[in-house]
């Protein structure tokens, strides 16, 4: 109990970061639950625990965070247009990029996508999805080369879903806990 008085002392923003995290951590599980029961992540819920969250930003991260925020959106979009992810991961990375700063949202991705691909290598094979989702990938590609037709993959989208967002509570529950805690 002395080291948590003796950070405050150092460092007035420790409660502040300690109460964000608290609250990533609500947001982060909620949408997890959320994921996997409905395969959507709810607007309302990020946009709460972006309003809960922003008091307890050090002043000087918003506008870095926002900015980077707006980078991993932009690529994500991406992904997700290719049909590798769903419209509410690329969301919820970009909520945590607004609130954790684009260094840790990175490692907490890196993991997530670790985990993804080895918990279901098997099932993506078996099913042959991944091998599927890189031939549409390819003759897109091709497609677009030649004068361009839009990506839809959507079919595939609604029954092949992986809950990233599960992954992703336990990814920053790893961050966290075992690898820091950066204030």
């Amino acid at each position: 109990m002395s080291f948590l008085f003796s950070e405050i002392d150092k460092n007035p923003f420790y409660f502040c970061a300690i109460f964000r995290e608290l609250i990533v951590l609500m947001v982060l599980f909620q949408a997890g639950v959320s994921d996997i029961a409905s395969g959507r992540i709810p607007n309302n819920l990020l946009l709460t625990g972006l309003i809960f969250s922003i008091p307890f930003l050090k002043p000087e991260d918003i506008l870095v965070n926002a900015l980077g925020g707006i980078i991993v959106f932009c690529f994500f979009i991406f992904i997700w247009r290719l049909g590798f992810m769903g419209g509410g991961d690329v969301k919820l990375i970009s909520y945590l990029t607004l609130i954790k700063g684009i260094e840790d949202t990175l490692w907490i991705i890196l993991i997530s996508f670790i985990a993804v691909i080895i918990l279901n290598s098997r099932r993506l094979i078996l099913k042959e999805r991944l091998c599927k989702r890189f031939r549409n990938l390819l003759d897109y590609i091709k497609k677009y080369e030649k004068g361009g037709e839009n990506y839809v993959d959507i079919a595939d989208r609604k029954s092949e879903g992986i809950p990233l967002a599960a992954y992703i509570y336990f990814s920053d529950l790893i961050m966290l806990l075992c690898l820091r805690f950066q204030i």
